[in-house]
């Protein structure tokens, strides 16, 4: 007799359970080590430019700066489309990218057309910053507040503690809300400018090349190489005062304290942000591809159990987006355990109590072993997987529906339970696996997917093929093996309500189905014509 996978897992039941507890333990195993994030990292394809020019009208900006930029972008190979938004000391132009164009080679290709743009960027603004855009995920908001801290002071707090979330090992982007920038000032005295014959043209030049960091290229040496740079950005308005302005040959020096009044403050802009009355300065954390927003939000809180503030200082967590995850998470599980005990009712009501009651299990069973495959594949525990296994539901359970009414067929027909569990699993196995595969195929036209938001159900298809996968495994080689002991587990008055719903259903198939199959079989033209329309 020629043996299969069929009949070695039928024939070797603790082969079968064995596989069963793999599929369970290392599918919760694989689950626990997965990130949770509450939507999958999206891929906009999108490369943003922004470039700020303080002072700048929005119409300087969008000829001075945004149009340049759109005019040495436009026309490079793999860009779609280019948008570009003027505002006041801001200029920020988004470069679409073609569906199947690779993304980073047009972020290359951006760079080096914005670097040759000649006397770029003007005088009055910074070097522009060019990367992918990205979704940023805020896990959690903490407020610094302070009833006797000046604005500097307070800032000086929520930078501290930003500095300090940073030095945890689970947290990499933090930023500050709720607080104007950091700018430093400098008013020039017309009489010291005029008794030192300088202008503000060139004490401007001056001070921009005594704050920058540079890079002289590579030194290669026989024991590696040294990259020369010299990190000469001041940070500080004190740290300006000594840049040299004039040397005489008497040895005297002009700095620039001599000739200007340098003041550390804040930019000219209205913000108000309080708690309970009080000023206070929000510290954002956000999660990146690479984190799970639960491990960040517990490290956290278990950080501040422990944290000190400054005197006069108080810091509260103000907004948790784990909570509000966990609602959703917890409304989706909800709803898949209320599916899956609806689908072991209906079985209940046909199967004998044994075979649904593994049939059912089919489910879970499946849905956790493709565990197993979730991180191999990057993919994490989030609103759009979690929907995935809500949509497979019903088809995971079809197939072990079918391979259990095939192994029930066969036991009606007079086998034992052992060759009933063979010859029916076997009977279904290809159309099965057909099946499997075609509703495979089905979601591959989500993986191309790439607008926006809706770029969620690209996680669908990852989904589909381990569940299908799985399920494949549990139907051929859990199942049977379950199915292949004699004996009925439904008992009166359950098994007297299993009679007359198999009876109901069997004059139902005789009296309705038959007929109607048999009518549009010998009527196809006229079956053909009375289809809905859209269908």
């Amino acid at each position: 007799m020629k043996r299969g996978l069929i009949e070695y897992f039928v024939g070797n039941p603790v082969a079968a359970k064995l596989l069963m507890i793999f599929l369970i333990l290392g599918g919760i195993l694989a689950g626990l080590n997965l990130h949770v994030r509450q939507i999958p990292d999206l891929d906009f394809r999108t490369i943003v430019v922004t470039l700020a020019s303080p002072g700048s009208s929005p119409r300087e900006i969008e000829e001075d700066i945004n149009r340049r930029i759109e005019e040495s972008v436009l026309g490079l190979e793999g860009v779609d489309r280019v948008v570009s938004v003027a505002s006041e000391g801001l200029g920020r132009i988004e470069v679409e990218i073609e569906t199947f164009a690779d993304a980073d080679a047009v972020l290359a290709d951006v760079k080096n057309a914005v670097d040759s743009i000649e006397n770029f960027p003007p005088p009055s603004a910074r070097p522009p910053r060019i990367g992918h855009k990205r979704l940023s995920v805020e896990v959690l908001s903490l407020s610094v507040s302070s009833s006797t801290l000046s604005e500097d002071g307070l800032r000086i707090a929520a930078e501290t503690l930003r500095d300090d979330l940073l030095a945890l090992p689970s947290v990499s982007l933090v930023r500050l809300k709720g607080t104007r920038d950091r700018e430093i000032s400098i008013e020039m005295s017309e009489e010291e400018l005029r008794r030192n014959d300088l202008t503000i043209s060139e004490v401007a030049r001056k001070v921009r090349r005594a704050s920058l960091n540079l890079t002289f290229g590579e030194l290669r040496t026989g024991a590696g190489g040294v990259v020369l740079n010299v990190i000469g950005k001041r940070e500080r308005g004190e740290e300006f005062e000594d840049i040299p302005l004039i040397t005489r040959l008497d040895g005297s020096v002009v700095t620039l304290g001599d000739v200007a009044r340098i003041r550390d403050g804040f930019v000219d802009e209205d913000v108000l942000s309080e708690v309970d009355g009080k000023p206070a300065i929000f510290v954002r954390v956000e999660a990146g591809a690479e984190h799970s927003v639960f491990g960040i939000s517990s490290a956290i809180e278990d950080w501040l159990r422990t944290y000190e503030p400054p005197a006069g200082v108080e810091v509260e967590v103000w907004s948790n987006t784990v909570e509000g995850i966990l609602d959703r998470f917890s409304g989706i599980l909800l709803n898949a355990v209320i599916g899956i005990i609806l689908v072991f009712v209906c079985l209940v009501l046909v199967f004998d109590l044994r075979v649904a009651t593994w049939v059912a299990m089919g489910i879970p069973i499946s849905f956790i072993g493709s565990l197993l495959f979730f991180d191999v594949s990057d993919l994490t525990l989030n609103m759009g997987t979690l929907f995935a296994f809500f949509l497979l539901i019903g088809i995971v359970v079809d197939d072990a529906v079918v391979v259990g009414e095939s192994i029930a067929a066969e036991r009606e027909r007079g086998k034992n339970a052992l060759d009933a569990a063979i010859s029916g699993a076997r009977a279904v196995a290809g159309p099965i696996t057909v099946g499997v595969l075609t509703t495979m195929l089905a979601f591959v036209p989500l993986l191309f997917v790439t607008t926006g938001n809706y770029q969620i159900v690209k996680v669908f298809p990852l989904v589909a093929f381990f569940v299908l996968f799985v399920s494949l495994v549990e139907a051929f080689c859990i199942l049977p093996s379950h199915l292949s002991h004699a004996g009925r587990w439904s008992l009166s008055p359950l098994s007297d309500l299993q009679s007359r719903v198999g009876g109901w259903l069997d004059d139902l198939r005789d009296a309705v189905v038959v007929p109607a199959a048999s009518w549009a079989v010998r009527h196809i033209y006229l079956t053909v014509s009375l289809r809905v329309p859209g269908d």
